[in-house]
């Protein structure tokens, strides 16, 4: 039996947190019709908040894939190591 490691398990936790998070984002019916109406209107504080909800859904996305990736490859290190 292996011991868990606490950081694996946070840095688990966070990702699928940020998967999550952009899940909801990306296929939330208000999210979606606000973006739409930001996009639509021509005022520079709308186009503001479309670029930043634009950004948070990426990096919550980018955040979640290299986080996945990176404990793939730290199991598979320390079960070849065995």
């Amino acid at each position: 039996m292996h011991k868990i490691d606490f950081k694996t398990l946070k840095v688990l936790a966070l990702s699928i947190i940020s998967l999550i998070c952009y899940l909801f984002l990306e296929n939330s019916e208000k999210v979606n019709e606000r973006l739409l109406r930001f996009k639509s209107n021509n005022s520079i504080n709308e186009f503001g908040f479309y670029v930043v909800i634009n950004l948070l859904k990426w990096f919550l996305f980018i955040f979640g894939i290299i986080a996945l990736t990176m404990l793939i490859v730290k199991v598979y290190k320390r079960k070849r190591k065995l």
